[in-house]
């Protein structure tokens, strides 16, 4: 842990998910580089206190993502910008489909074999223009260097990366220049959530912005620290905020 003084503040860029299909097609056409990092309060909670150059750079786009970031930014007058909420599942899914008419090439890393072959499985049954190009479970040594020859090896046009927070963001941000895939993305549960690993949430709690609430009925054991005291820590640390004990540690921008 390092001191907040010494913390670069974290931009977070107002994009919908149109405009982040477009941008990823954009940046394969051109041989670009781009990072899309989701940011919940989990990742907002952990960049509190230590800092990844990786959301930083240039080439990356971390984006307000959760219900508790979206209400809280408003309510602490950070999301001027924010207009509609950026649900992750639903911008993956619109990417498996511009992957599929674009013919794209993927990497997957992370979760377990098991449910690596079902994703697999289920991909090429509904996305048959996509090709997998190789996969290596979140249960592998990720310290090894031939992991990075492995994925550049591959190809591939996007690499999805689902470690979990914040080992993907940690991952990446060590692994961001020896990777050579144009287009990678922390991607956290939806490779469970795709194989069917875990359930998503019926339509109606979606709209009523309570994913969170059907995932806690689900896991209560193993979600309540997540739901109800992290979620706590991110609005005490707006509150640190507001009243000047500290300086803020991200600001959300337009795209």
């Amino acid at each position: 842990m390092i001191e907040r003084e010494e913390l670069v503040e974290i931009q977070l860029k107002v994009l919908d998910c149109e405009g982040l299909v477009e941008k990823i097609c954009e940046v394969i056409s051109s041989k670009q580089i781009i990072n899309i990092i989701p940011s919940d309060y989990r990742v907002l909670n952990y960049l509190y206190y230590n800092k990844l150059e990786i959301f930083n750079s240039p080439n990356t786009i971390a984006y307000p993502d959760s219900s508790l970031v979206f209400i809280t930014a408003k309510l602490f007058g950070l999301g001027k910008y924010l207009s509609k909420r950026i649900v992750s599942t639903d911008f993956h899914l619109e990417l498996l489909a511009s992957a599929n008419k674009e013919n794209r090439k993927m990497f997957l890393l992370g979760d377990t074999n098991s449910t690596l072959k079902t994703f697999c499985c289920k991909l090429s049954a509904e996305y048959p223009n996509i090709k997998i190009v190789g996969n290596l479970n979140g249960y592998s040594d990720l310290s090894r260097e031939d992991i990075y020859r492995t994925i550049n090896e591959s190809f591939a046009d996007i690499l999805m990366i689902g470690l979990g927070v914040p080992l993907q963001e940690e991952w990446l941000n060590k692994s961001n220049h020896e990777l050579d895939t144009p287009v990678r993305i922390t991607c956290g549960a939806f490779l469970s959530f795709y194989s069917g690993q875990i359930k998503r949430a019926p339509l109606l709690f979606r709209l009523l912005w309570m994913e969170w609430l059907f995932r806690f009925i689900h896991e209560p054991t193993r979600l309540f620290r997540r739901y109800f005291i992290e979620s706590a820590i991110f609005i005490s640390h707006h509150f640190k905020v507001k009243y000047g004990k500290r300086k803020a540690w991200y600001t959300i921008t337009r795209y």
